[in-house]
């Protein structure tokens, strides 16, 4: 039906990631799926993305109760990766594809997987 807008049922298409800060396929994901996907023009109406940081096997521990990432400073791990975990606790809810927040929010993470492999 052309009259409904958004797709079956109503409600938007989600895509979900979970990267690890140091995961190279994780950054693969990033960089050739999900900045294509953002760069696309899909209307936000539409589309949403979650991402949402995820640790590495050593550090599932600092997830809290609603499964959010938290951070500690003393960690070598998450000195390395909090700019990442930091920036994406800003974004760890469904967002309209076309958000700036989000697409800036990618960007970064796709740049500081270079910047942490270096």
């Amino acid at each position: 039906d052309a009259s409904d807008e958004t797709g079956c049922g109503g409600a938007p298409v989600r895509f979900e990631v979970y990267p690890s800060p140091t995961c190279g396929q994780c950054w693969a994901t990033i960089h050739y799926g999900f900045l294509p996907l953002l760069e696309a023009g899909l209307p936000g109406s539409k589309v949403e993305l979650l991402v949402v940081p995820w640790p590495c096997a050593e550090t599932t521990d600092r997830l809290d109760d609603n499964g959010l990432y938290n951070a500690s400073a003393a960690d070598p791990y998450d000195q390395v990766t909090s700019a990442q975990v930091c920036v994406l606790q800003h974004a760890q809810r469904p967002m309209p594809i076309d958000s700036r927040e989000l697409i800036d929010a990618v960007k970064f993470i796709d740049c500081d997987y270079h910047a942490i492999k270096s």
